[in-house]
Parts: structure tokens; sequence; C-alpha cells
């Protein structure tokens, strides 16, 4: 397999969104995330084009991300991890109650 082909599997939540701009002026994202097991990685770039499903970049326009944990399915390009995919976790909250 090409490393390029790669997917890598990340477990963490978005703090923040920026939009930029790419140098043909399409529109992309740039997501502050923190992932507990990588803290090396704090963002993940996310094209339209890129996503699996158009609902993800849907979401990401409209920051439906927030108190929410996801796996992310990301590839690393030079260095950068671009957003493929992802999958919402629930929470584990502890209540104490047993």
């Amino acid at each position: 397999m090409n490393r390029a082909d790669y997917i890598y599997q990340l477990v963490g939540r978005i703090t923040d969104k920026k939009a930029k701009k790419k140098k043909d002026g399409t529109t992309f994202y740039q997501l502050a995330t923190v992932i507990p097991d990588q803290e090396q990685v704090k963002k993940i770039n996310v094209f339209a084009d890129s996503c699996k499903k158009q609902e993800i970049w849907q979401e990401i326009e409209a920051s439906n991300y927030i108190k929410k944990e996801f796996l992310f399915y990301c590839k690393n390009y030079m260095g950068s991890y671009f957003l493929v995919d992802w999958q919402e976790l629930e929470i584990k909250e502890n209540h104490g109650s047993n």
C-alpha cells in the first residue's frame, strides 16, 4: 500500500475552525483539534471534494461538532492531515451511578 493511501484513525474533538482558500480560490476548513493520544496532531484540513460523504462538509459548515467526539479517518500528505470521513462517538460520562 502506498503511504499516501493509508488511512489514519484519530479519536478526538474539534475546538475551532477557520475557513481558508487554496491558490485556485477553493475554500477549505482548517479544524483545530484535540487528539489525546496523538498530541502532535493539532489541526485537520477538510476539503469538500475529499470527504466521502457530503454531510460531513455540511456539518462542518454549520459547526455541528460542538461537544462531540469523533473518530476521524484522515490521510497524511507531507505532514498535514486531511479528513476523508468521520464517525461520531458516544461521549461516556461517569455520573457515579451503579
